[in-house]
């Protein structure tokens, strides 16, 4: 999906096509200088099977593609250099171990009803419990709405095009199975009666795109909310009466 898988979370999705990406250079001169197309091979490797190899280099980056195997708890990939022209090489051997990871991150609960009503407040804060194993996702995005700034053609209802980015805050511990992501935003500014609306985006570091999180389409919102003060009751003395017995 485009995303760079981390460091810190070695996942991929079975049946995936991936593109592994490999940095070459020269000894003791920095990144600036790197060789050129042609110059060397670069392959990739999986239990002794080389799966691809290329010898384009784009700055110095030589880009493979290698599908995810469908079995296989795990699997580990190796990067090898060789040179071309007679040359030799000088290179630890790079190589990775992945966990495969078919589950996609869902949406399971929210802090409010789909269509739901609120007060304003400075601090408004909506709550979204996202489920995912082995981790949860860190590439979670935020599509936002707010009627009295985002309504460009005035319909009263939110465009795909209207919809802007937020900030939302994440759990702490991404290793649990549930956790607890967090909108915090001010809508005092809304007029009585203007709705908020807003969408989940994103995925696991595995690839799987994130379930149930809603989309920026008609009636696609996640939730939709319209802010109304809290009016005090108030009794009219012309109004009061008994009735008998």
């Amino acid at each position: 999906n485009g995303e760079q898988v981390p460091k810190t979370a070695l996942f991929l999705s079975p049946g995936a096509v991936v593109d592994v990406v490999a940095k070459i250079g020269f000894e003791d001169v920095g990144d600036s200088w790197s060789p050129r197309s042609g110059e060397v091979e670069v392959s990739l490797w999986q239990s002794g099977v080389q799966l691809n190899s290329t010898t384009t280099l784009e700055k110095g980056l030589a880009t493979m593609s290698a599908a995810v195997p469908s079995s296989g708890a795990y699997i580990t990939w190796e990067v090898r250099l060789s040179g071309l022209n007679g040359q030799g090489v000088a290179y630890s051997v790079i190589s990775d171990t992945f966990q495969t990871d078919s589950l996609a991150p869902e949406v399971v609960d929210m802090s409010i009803a789909r269509h739901d009503h609120l007060a304003p407040s400075i601090n408004q804060r909506i709550e979204f419990t996202i489920y995912d194993r082995p981790v949860l996702p860190r590439a979670i995005n935020l599509h936002l709405w707010k009627q009295w700034i985002h309504d460009i053609d005035g319909d009263g209802l939110p465009d795909g095009n209207e919809y802007v980015s937020n900030s939302i805050d994440l759990p702490t511990n991404l290793s649990t199975l549930t956790g607890i992501y967090v909108l915090t935003i001010d809508d005092t500014a809304a007029t009585d009666g203007d709705l908020v609306a807003g969408y989940l985006s994103g995925a696991d570091p595995a690839g799987n795109l994130l379930v149930g999180g809603g989309g920026g389409g008609s009636d696609q919102h996640l939730f939709m909310y319209q802010v109304l003060r809290d009016i005090a009751p108030n009794i009219l003395g012309n109004e009061v009466y008994y009735a008998d017995g």
